[in-house]
C-alpha cells in the first residue's frame, strides 16, 4: 500500500502543506503504508518529511506514473507543480486525493488570475479527485461556497506531533504570549500588538514573543506600531526558529494568540495547545469553535478590545490558564493524535483505491 505526496514546496517557512506533510507521512507509515513525497521545488531543503522526497519538476510531471497499487495525494492548489500534476492524472484517469490547505474558498478565487487558472484547470482538477479532503468543517463550507463541483469530501483533521509538542513538568509558566507563524498580513499580527497593549494594563510585566519568517517585510512596520503604543520593550521578535525553541517557548507561556483573518485549521494553535497552553483565538481559526465547546481554547470577537479581555483573563488567573491548557492538550491528543489521523487517512485511501468500505469520515 503506497501514497505518492505531491506538493509544490515543503521550505518549514512557507507554512500550510509544509507544516503538516511530517506529520501525515509518520502516521501513514505507523499504519503500515510506504510514502514519497514528489516537490516542486527545484531545490529541497536540508530537513523535511522523513522518508523518500525528491523534485517533481514540469518535465518530470509529463512522465509521472504511479507505482503499481500507489495513490497520488494531492497538496493545494494554484501553482504550477500541482496544476499540472492533476491534470496528467486527470489524463491517466488515475484516481488521486485533493487536499486544498484553505485554498478553495470564495475570496481565494475572485482575482482575474485565478479566474482563468479555474477555467483552464482547476476547475477539472477539483472535479475530477476521486476525494477531496478537508481539515475543518469551515473548509467545507468555504469550499462548497465556491459553487464548483466537488467530490466527496473527507473531514479528518492535520496530525499533531503529541510526543513533540508536550509540556515541560518543570518548567515555569512566565507572564508570556506567543505567537507562531508567518509575519503576514492575514495574520493580522498589528491587531495582536494593539490588544496585548490594552493587556498590559493590570500584567505590566508580560511579554508578547512572535515567533516566525518575515512573510511580507511587515517587521519594521510591527515595530514602530509597538513603539507608537509604548510597548516595545515587551515585543519580542525572535524570526524563523527551529521546532527545538518554538516547544521551549511555548512551554513557559502563560498564552498563546492566533487572530488571523482567516485559518482553515490553525496547525500553530494546536501545537501550542499540546503543550498544554491555552490559545486566545478568534473565530476564523478553522479549530476554535470545537476547542471552544471542549472548553480546550478561547474564542475572542474582532476587535483589540475583546481580544485584550482574553488574553488579560489568562495572564492575570494562572490557575484558569493551567486548566483551560490541560483540557487543550487532552483535546489535542484525542482529536489530533497521529493514530487517530493516520487510521481515517489510511482508510480513505483505501477507499479510494477499490479496497475497503467507505469511511464514515467521507461525505456526499
Amino acid at each position: 500500500m503506497r501514497v505518492a505526496h505531491i506538493v509544490r514546496t515543503i521550505r518549514p517557512e512557507a507554512g500550510g502543506p509544509s507544516t503538516v506533510l511530517s506529520e501525515l507521512c509518520d502516521a501513514e507509515r505507523a499504519r503500515g503504508w510506504e510514502t514519497r513525497v514528489l516537490v516542486g521545488d527545484a531545490i529541497l531543503p536540508d530537513h523535511g518529511p522523513d522518508g523518500h522526497v525528491s523534485p517533481l519538476g514540469l518535465g518530470d510531471i509529463a512522465r509521472f506514473r504511479p507505482e503499481p497499487g500507489e495513490l497520488p495525494h494531492v497538496h493545494g492548489l494554484w501553482n504550477p507543480t500541482t496544476s499540472a500534476a492533476m491534470l496528467r492524472l486527470r489524463i491517466g484517469r488515475t484516481p488521486y486525493v485533493l487536499s486544498p490547505h484553505g485554498m478553495l474558498r470564495p475570496e481565494t478565487i475572485g482575482s482575474v488570475k485565478k479566474r482563468v487558472w479555474a477555467a483552464l484547470w482547476e476547475r477539472a482538477n477539483v472535479a475530477s479527485a476521486t476525494l477531496l479532503h478537508a481539515a475543518t468543517e469551515d473548509e467545507i463550507e468555504a469550499a462548497r461556497a465556491c459553487g464548483w463541483r466537488l467530490p466527496p469530501v473527507a473531514l479528518i483533521p492535520h496530525a499533531v506531533d503529541c510526543e513533540f509538542w508536550t509540556p515541560a513538568p518543570d518548567a515555569v509558566r512566565e507572564r508570556a504570549v506567543v505567537f507562531v507563524g508567518r509575519l503576514a498580513r492575514i495574520k493580522r499580527l498589528e491587531l495582536l500588538i494593539e490588544a496585548f497593549a490594552l493587556a498590559l494594563e493590570p500584567v505590566p510585566d508580560a511579554t508578547l514573543e512572535i515567533v516566525g519568517p518575515d512573510w511580507e517585510g511587515l517587521r519594521g512596520s510591527l515595530e514602530a506600531l509597538a513603539a507608537a503604543l509604548h510597548v516595545s520593550h515587551r515585543v519580542r521578535f525572535h524570526g524563523m526558529q527551529p521546532r527545538v525553541a518554538v516547544r521551549a517557548l511555548l512551554q513557559r507561556a502563560a498564552a498563546g494568540a492566533l487572530v488571523s483573518e482567516r485559518e482553515s485549521f490553525g496547525c500553530s494553535a494546536a501545537e501550542a495547545m499540546a503543550c498544554a497552553v491555552p490559545v486566545v483565538m478568534t473565530r476564523h481559526v478553522g479549530i476554535a469553535p470545537d476547542a471552544a465547546a471542549a472548553g480546550a481554547g478561547l474564542v475572542a470577537d474582532d476587535g483589540a478590545v475583546a481580544i485584550a479581555e482574553q488574553l488579560a483573563a489568562l495572564l492575570v488567573d494562572p490557575e484558569r490558564g493551567s486548566a483551560i491548557g490541560a483540557r487543550a492538550r487532552a483535546f489535542v491528543r484525542e482529536r489530533y493524535s497521529a493514530a487517530a489521523v493516520g487510521r481515517d487517512m489510511t482508510d480513505v485511501y483505501a477507499w479510494a483505491l477499490g479496497q475497503g468500505p467507505r469511511p464514515g469520515c467521507v461525505r456526499a
